[in-house]
């Protein structure tokens, strides 16, 4: 139960980091599963210092965008229209 929680708030976290906040408490079951399956590996290698669902993480994935894979990449910008 606790690894649901964790992937819970990890695509939560994810989330926001790609849509504002009134899109992000929209977000799907299958959107919120997009991002756990889409950019989980970029949180862990680029920002898992900061907690997930945190406007740390947020400005994490912000800054390196660069450098996040474009899977998750194309996941964001799918959240952004």
């Amino acid at each position: 139960m606790m690894h649901l929680t964790f992937t819970t708030l990890l695509a939560a976290g994810l989330a926001l980091a790609a849509a504002s906040s009134a899109q992000a408490q929209s977000m799907s079951q299958q959107e919120q599963a997009e991002f756990k399956k889409n950019c989980t590996q970029d949180y862990s290698r680029l920002c898992s210092a900061f907690a997930p669902n945190s406007p740390e993480v947020r400005q994490c994935f912000q800054q390196k965008i660069g450098q996040v894979s474009a899977r998750c990449q194309k996941t964001i910008a799918g959240f952004k229209r």
